[in-house]
């Protein structure tokens, strides 16, 4: 009888258990999104503090180079965001194919990540540093406010390997 009860209680209880396991697969720590600062390697500051005082930079990559940022972070003195698509040539996961089970994670949708874009370029930002990440998936909104600002004073740095519009190649022949 007692064995019939746990394995009741088993059959009523996993599928609860793995509903809860799956949407918890949903949302990721923000580390998957934004860089840490936790691990510090080795290095020399070259400008921190920087006299001047902070610089303010935007760095637009892919995941797969967000510590490129940090590593830059700990030699500068720098007040900083990292946007971070998918791929360098991926914006967000599509759900189809293989990208199938990376859809359900919060916020890595293409619609979430041009979102995200909007919101992070419109910042008062000194510099833009775009690391190896195709230009034209960012919203046409995104790469104008982006251009308008380098226009207005800001930087724009870094390597920009695919995508240029004709609107970059005028200011970056």
């Amino acid at each position: 009888m007692r064995t019939h009860r746990l394995a009741l209680a088993i059959s009523v209880l996993a599928p609860l258990l793995l509903a809860a396991a799956s949407e918890a697969g949903r949302r990721y720590d923000p580390t998957f999104f934004e860089p840490t600062e936790e691990v510090v390697s080795p290095h020399i500051t070259w400008a921190k503090p920087y006299y001047r005082g902070k610089t303010k930079v935007l760095f637009i990559t892919h995941r797969n180079a967000m510590r490129e940022a940090v590593e830059l972070a700990e030699r500068f003195d720098l007040d900083y965001r990292v946007f971070a698509a998918e791929k360098p040539n991926k914006l967000g996961e599509t759900g189809t194919g293989v990208d199938a089970s990376w859809k359900a994670i919060d916020g890595n949708s293409p619609e979430e990540m041009e979102r995200k874009a909007l919101e992070m370029v419109q910042g008062d930002w000194d510099c833009f540093v775009v690391g190896n990440f195709q230009w034209d998936l960012l919203p046409l909104a995104a790469r104008y406010e982006v251009l308008k600002r380098v226009k207005a004073g800001a930087g724009l740095a870094g390597y920009i390997p695919r995508g240029r519009d004709k609107y970059l190649n005028r200011i970056a022949p």
